[in-house]
């Protein structure tokens, strides 16, 4: 080990009926080249755990004396209490915390804390996380296949999720300004410690920084979290927080601009089908945005436009796809070039095409009617293809689905599918996204975040995304996603 002294990484355990899992967290952060140098500590604190876990760990916290500490609590406390308890207790200028069950890249650690100190705007920075159901698994065990890939961080999005997974740093001196994490929450503490750290400082993703996440019922992340949500979004989810959200982003809109983009970016962040079946949940979302505007008086048009929207998605016929909606209010507002913000003319066409492609409506669908998005323009592309050059359908996007039976049509040989809809269109082989990203010569149709998706995805193993053709009015892969 190196004979470095200084600590500037302090990750953070929290342990509580965490005999099975303890020593190889343990380990797992041990093995962090960060801590070999020297230059990481961990802080355990046992919030009167019933398991006796530091006999397990004994011989190891023993081993390292001057990185490891273990501070036993005499009552049980909640986690963000122990979380507060041991980053009193830090050495270090950077926090993490480390779950029992979660496990990191050798070199994750080293790579957060780098992002931080090279830029000194930031005050919080994550990374991505491969997934798994099995207990103790290494991070080198698990394939990339089953990944999460963090999205880039937009400020206005944390309304919608929060993107920074279960492994992030940040500074110690934010959270000293900040007053630490709110007690009062079981579950989402973190969420909300991020949401008042983005309206005074900079998040960022750091694309090279893995870690693993174990999925399982009994995860503390599941229990209580309706009660704590709707906490948040009585404090968070008003119009005037969402300014600031925008504004921390750099983005000083008009109202109108504003709120056509989160409008249409609620729309976008989730997959609003399962299956075949509307998943209402995903689409009551977009009902609270509606909520927050009118609370404002907002511009009644805009207003009743994203009504009209809300019900064509929420009840597809025939008769509502032959329907023209007066878009002005949303496709004529003026989003500035700029890849964080959402083109309004996309993010509807892709809701149209999904109506078309599982319920298989033959009549000419609304994004043709009222989108300025014609068949014609597919059918182009279709006659630019070389022939032989293999075809993917490339994403779970409803656009991307609802191109199979469009294709079809026009007699183009799909070579596979990467789709969890798959299923439904009874001819094709289903692929990884992996062995997609791996073909270079193939002609792609994606989605609008597939496309995002495949980016991060190709660019998180040192590669640039290789996409000769999409569909219109999509653009080519961001630059710097």
């Amino acid at each position: 080990m190196s004979n470095h002294s200084k600590i500037r990484v302090t990750a953070i355990i929290s342990i509580y009926k965490a005999a099975h899992d303890i020593e190889a967290c343990l380990e797992d952060l041990i093995a962090q080249d960060l801590f070999q140098q020297g230059e990481l500590e961990i802080v355990c604190i046992d919030a009167a755990s019933p398991e006796n876990e530091k006999q397990r760990v004994g011989d190891l916290v023993s081993k390292h004396p001057q990185q490891i500490s273990w501070h036993r609590l005499e009552s049980r406390v909640g986690l963000y209490t122990a979380w507060n308890f041991a980053i009193e207790r830090a050495r270090g200028e950077f926090i993490t915390n480390a779950n029992t069950d979660d496990r990191h890249a050798n070199n994750c650690i080293r790579l957060l804390m780098e992002a931080l100190e090279n830029d000194m705007s930031l005050g919080m920075v994550y990374g991505s996380q491969k997934t798994t159901r099995t207990q103790n698994a290494n991070f080198e065990d698990v394939d990339y296949r089953d990944s999460n890939v963090s999205p880039r961080f937009f400020a206005p999005n944390l309304l919608l999720a929060h993107p920074c997974g279960c492994q992030p740093m940040f500074r110690k001196s934010v959270w000293q300004e900040l007053g630490g994490f709110d007690e009062s929450y079981e579950v989402i503490g973190d969420y909300e410690f991020t949401l008042r750290v983005a309206v005074k400082y900079p998040i960022k993703r750091v694309d090279e920084a893995w870690g693993l996440f174990r999925i399982h019922d009994s995860a503390l992340s599941k229990n209580n979290l309706n009660d704590e949500r709707q906490r948040l979004e009585a404090k968070y989810w008003n119009f005037p927080y969402l300014i600031s959200l925008y504004k921390a982003q750099g983005l000083d809109l008009d109202e109108k601009s504003m709120l056509c983009d989160f409008f249409l970016r609620s729309l976008a962040y989730y997959h609003i089908w399962e299956g075949n079946k509307l998943c209402r949940q995903h689409v009551s979302w977009s009902r609270k945005i509606l909520e927050i505007f009118q609370a404002n008086e907002s511009d009644i048009s805009i207003t009743a436009t994203m009504r009209d929207v809300l019900e064509i998605i929420e009840n597809p016929t025939c008769e509502s796809l032959d329907t023209t909606i007066d878009l002005s209010g949303l496709s004529n507002a003026q989003l500035p070039g700029n890849h964080e913000l959402l083109n309004p003319l996309q993010v509807l066409a892709d809701y149209s095409c999904g109506f078309l492609g599982f319920q298989q409506f033959t009549k000419k669908p609304l994004l043709e009617c009222t989108l300025g998005f014609p068949l014609e323009s597919i059918q182009s592309t279709v006659d630019s293809l070389t022939p032989g050059r293999p075809v993917y359908i490339y994403g779970a996007g409803q656009l991307a689905v609802s191109l199979v039976p469009i294709l079809e049509s026009m007699e183009v040989s799909i070579e596979a599918i990467t789709d969890r809809y798959a299923a439904s269109f009874r001819d094709y082989t289903v692929v990884s996204h992996e062995s997609v990203a791996q073909d270079t010569d193939a002609y792609f149709f994606p989605g609008t975040w597939d496309l995002v998706g495949y980016t991060a995805f190709m660019q998180s193993h040192g590669r640039q995304p290789d996409i000769d053709y999409f569909l219109p009015p999509l653009e080519r892969p961001f630059d710097d996603i």
